[in-house]
């Protein structure tokens, strides 16, 4: 059951960016802005929020592989995503899940959902 939706905004260059967008000026430099609309679903945990992009997330090289899993203190595998070191860069988030076709995000209970969605 779909809960809520929300748009993100993913500021970048090149290929890290996702979805159609326009160009802003940021002093000197000139940075695209790209916005993707995706769909949040709940999940039993109430610390942790599924992101639907309606798009793939991940690509499997292997058929026993289906997801990417990570938590904040596991460097050498959040350095190898672009997206998971994205996604700690937000404040409050505690773990990750990459799945084939979406993203769930487990939050610190002291940080309200508001500002991890944004």
């Amino acid at each position: 059951m779909l809960s809520s939706a929300s748009r993100m905004m993913f500021l970048g260059r090149r290929n890290n960016l996702i979805g159609a967008g326009a160009a802003s000026s940021m002093g000197n430099r000139l940075q695209q802005i790209r916005s993707m609309f995706i769909q949040t679903e709940d999940t039993p945990n109430p610390e942790s929020l599924k992101f639907l992009p309606g798009r793939p997330v991940l690509e499997s090289q292997h058929e026993d592989v289906t997801g990417f899993y990570a938590t904040k203190s596991d460097k050498s595998e959040i350095a190898r995503s672009p997206m998971a070191k994205t996604l700690f860069g937000v404040d409050g988030v505690k773990s990750i899940y990459l799945g084939e076709d979406f993203v769930t995000v487990t939050k610190y209970a002291e940080h309200p959902w508001n500002h991890v969605k944004t």
